[in-house]
């Protein structure tokens, strides 16, 4: 204030001496709230013009890229813009002589629109809490027994398994070599290595490199058979699950004053925020597939409300103005067959790729591209999001040396209908599809299409009563010699009751033979991942129950299944089969028990069993344990010296823990999802009196196949409690409490209270001295084997005076 006054002051005096010209500094003000200091001339009380450069650093993120261009178009040569130049370039401008500040007032059309994001978004988690090197090998051991069978001899069956891993390199960054090899003693050679790549991210752009064997995305009408080459890959879901790379319509709305803003997708709270006065947008958002109702509850500081709600459709294969998708790959196509050994042709190198890319919101465009020596394919898509739906079209010729030059091609049109009274959530789609004879596509040695024209359309919604319909028809024209034609409508129905969920597919076909296939099912919760279903397929004469109690991966977690069905379709046949597996700290064991029987406990039977055991070896970064089988990334948890034997729950649910640090080794989380930011957490069983177990909430983002590390406890666990004694008065002193014996230990604070006593935490063995300051130190001591609460008694001080 007394800035502002003086500079008024200056500016009263400069007005009367001879209306005196200066430049300053001043605030710059867009809807009552200030943006930044702008560069501006003064003559005497009144603007003059503002300096082109700074106005442009403080506004660009607030009015149009277009019109802040048309302001600078009346820029002078010097590179400032008159208050004229800013009048006839259509901004208001004003300089308030009272609070010396620049204000502008730009229109609702000359803003730049703004994105409101979900408080979720995150473009991609930095890797965190990661080991520099890290490994881990997956076993896998199953032995079968056939105890009765007509087709296969009885006895133990030949032992199988197989081992799979991964080494990934911390240091270098997301960088993991990946592996995997089978084994089945019926072989003549036993052993024989699966596919085996490296593996490289690079998650800021949502690239992956792969080399070795391969396997990767293809387009509409192209073919992906395996390689032994390279694959470059823009990977969004994997390598940034939490970015929305989604076009979703373009829908704005305008905040007048300063508000809170709640966001409802669907009916479900997913945001709130304060926003300033503009022109927004919504972004990263949970968007479903389909039609979305979005709500929004604008509250301003008056404590007024405004709603808005619209609509947007969301087609998950639209892509936002700019981005892209692709998928590079080449390499020697892997020979075809069911041997066990991986084996490729040489004689046979192939290329395969696509690129799509958002040009606008509400179009996007691809090519495509495979070939091999005696084959090549080409192929262009295109999808346009209109307000009545998407409309994709795709069109493919292929060229071969054998077979000639054949095309392909499909359109697909898809939109969700607004909701009309209890009938909501409808969405309809309609696919026509187009094949000539002698089309090919990259891993088809000859042309193999079966029909020339299929036409499909479907509908589905819910209806009153929560009973959710789809109806489908479909007409397809077949080649000559390759099928026949067919018609056919089919129609599936469900509806959730209390206590159970029922639902019944209907399939008619007309084709050489008529055939209608009648599906029923119900399925009644159980509780506590228990279900049980039955069951009847017409088509194949089958009627079933079936129980199942599903595995929630935690400590000794018993789950498990048991079936029976009756089979009419040649001769009655009966079923039943049983499975029960065992979850525990360091292993998963389990066993498959199959009967079958002709007719009702009469003709040939068939009962095998099989039994499986498979568990890991984890390692990071010189730690190691054994594991659970581990499917992606994974987290070790070890225990400090001083808590050997306290078992660590981590990851305790109402079930029981996922994993547990005890005797036989640390704990290991071997279900860590790569590039989601996940917590890990624990606690300790029986913990000493006092230990200070320290944080123990932590959270890990891993790349893939990483290993990450933490420690439950510390050497630090030490709570030290005493008085000090001294005749001076030491109510209420604070103190500083150090290490004495030379250790690299930080500084902890303490003070006393009115009697002199203290309590110092997070202290290791050693020794220390408090200094309260004027030279007046205590001095005490924590034994090697100390942990927990300590009573250091009654300490003298020393006064060094």
């Amino acid at each position: 204030m007394r800035l502002a006054f003086s500079l008024l002051c200056f500016l009263s005096f400069c007005a009367y001496a001879d209306e005196a010209r200066f430049v300053m500094d001043l605030p710059l003000v867009i809807d009552e709230f200030e943006v930044g200091a702008v560069t501006v001339g003064l003559k005497g009380m009144n603007l003059m013009f503002v300096d082109g450069a700074s106005f442009v650093r403080v506004v660009e993120n607030h009015l149009e890229p277009a019109f802040l261009a048309a302001i600078l178009a009346e820029s002078d040569e010097g590179g400032d813009i008159s208050v004229e130049g800013f009048e006839k370039a259509g901004l208001g401008i004003d300089f308030n002589q009272a609070t010396l500040k620049v204000a502008i007032r730009p229109t609702e059309a000359q803003r730049k629109l703004k994105s409101v994001s979900s408080a979720r978004r995150s473009t991609a988690f930095a890797a965190d809490s990661l080991a520099n090197i890290s490994a881990y090998m997956n076993y896998n051991i199953n032995q079968g027994y056939v105890h009765q069978s007509g087709l296969s001899e009885k006895g133990a069956q030949p032992l199988r398994g197989f081992l799979d891993g991964a080494l990934n390199f911390g240091f270098l960054g997301p960088v993991t070599l990946e592996w995997a090899a089978v084994y089945d003693e019926e072989e003549e050679v036993s052993w024989a290595r699966d596919e085996t790549r490296l593996i490289i991210d690079d998650q800021s752009n949502a690239i992956r490199y792969a080399f070795g064997d391969v396997s990767y995305q293809s387009g509409e009408f192209q073919g992906a058979p395996n390689l032994l080459g390279m694959s470059i890959e823009r990977l969004y879901q994997t390598l940034q699950p939490f970015n929305n790379i989604t076009a979703t319509g373009q829908q704005t709305f305008t905040v007048d004053k300063a508000s809170r803003v709640e966001v409802f997708v669907n009916g479900i709270l997913q945001s709130t925020q304060r926003l300033t006065p503009g022109r927004y947008n919504l972004s990263d958002f949970s968007f479903a597939e389909g039609l979305n109702d979005i709500e929004l509850l604008v509250t301003d500081d008056l404590g007024r409300v405004e709603k808005i709600s619209y609509s947007l459709f969301l087609d998950s294969s639209l892509l936002k103005r700019g981005i892209s998708e692709f998928s590079l790959n080449a390499g020697y196509r892997r020979q075809e067959g069911f041997q066990q050994k991986i084996a490729y042709d040489f004689d046979r190198p192939a290329a395969s790729g696509f690129y799509r890319y958002g040009i606008t919101n509400n179009l996007t465009a691809g090519v495509q591209i495979q070939g091999e020596q005696d084959l090549k394919i080409y192929g262009i898509e295109t999808l346009v999001g209109t307000p009545i739906g998407t409309f994709g079209v795709t069109a493919s010729s292929s060229e071969s040396e054998t077979s000639g030059r054949a095309s392909a091609g499909a359109a697909r049109w898809k939109t969700a209908l607004p909701d009309s009274g209890s009938i909501r959530a409808v969405s309809v789609q309609f696919a026509s599809i187009f094949n000539e004879r002698n089309y090919m596509s990259l891993g088809q040695d000859d042309p193999n299409s079966t029909y020339r024209y299929q036409h499909q359309a479907r509908v589905s919604g819910a209806l009153p009563g929560d009973v959710f319909i789809g109806l489908a028809v479909r007409k397809a024209q077949a080649h000559q010699h390759r099928g026949a034609d067919e018609k056919g409508v089919s129609i599936s129905l469900s509806r959730r009751f209390r206590w159970f969920t029922s639902n019944v597919f209907i399939d008619h076909v007309e084709s050489d033979e008529d055939e209608t296939s009648i599906f029923a099912g119900i399925s009644v919760p159980l509780g506590n991942g228990r279900q049980l279903r039955g069951r009847y397929d017409r088509l194949r004469k089958t009627t079933g129950l079936n129980y199942s109690d599903f595995p929630v991966n935690v400590v000794g977690d018993w789950s498990g299944s048991a079936e029976i069905v009756r089979v009419t379709q040649n001769e009655e046949e009966h079923r039943a089969s049983g499975s029960l597996s065992y979850t525990a700290n360091r292993f998963v064991a389990g066993a498959t028990h199959d009967y079958a029987q002709e007719g009702f406990f009469e003709g040939e039977t068939e009962e095998r069993t099989l039994l499986e055991f498979s568990g890991a070896f984890v390692i990071t970064d010189g730690h190691a344990a054994l594991s659970r089988p581990v499917y992606d990334a994974f987290v070790l948890v070890t225990r400090h010296q001083t808590l050997s034997d306290t078992k660590i729950l981590v990851n305790e649910t109402l079930a029981g823990p996922t994993a547990i640090a005890n005797n036989f080794g640390s704990a290991v989380i071997p279900s860590i999802s790569s590039y989601r930011k996940q917590e890990i957490s624990w606690r300790a069983d029986n913990l000493p009196s006092g230990y200070d177990l320290g944080n123990t909430n932590h959270h890990v983002v891993a790349t893939y196949k990483s290993g990450s590390h933490f420690t439950a406890g510390s050497g630090a666990n030490v709570v030290a409690i005493g008085t000090v004694a001294s005749a001076a008065n030491m109510a209420l002193k604070a103190g500083i409490v150090r290490p004495t014996d030379g250790r690299d230990f930080p500084d902890r604070q303490t003070f006393t209270n009115r009697n002199g006593r203290f309590v110092v935490q997070k202290l290791e063995p050693g020794t220390y001295e408090i200094d309260f300051g004027s030279g007046r130190k205590a001095q005490f001591s924590i034994p090697a084997d100390q942990v927990g609460y300590m009573d250091l008694g009654t300490i003298i001080q020393d006064d060094e005076q």
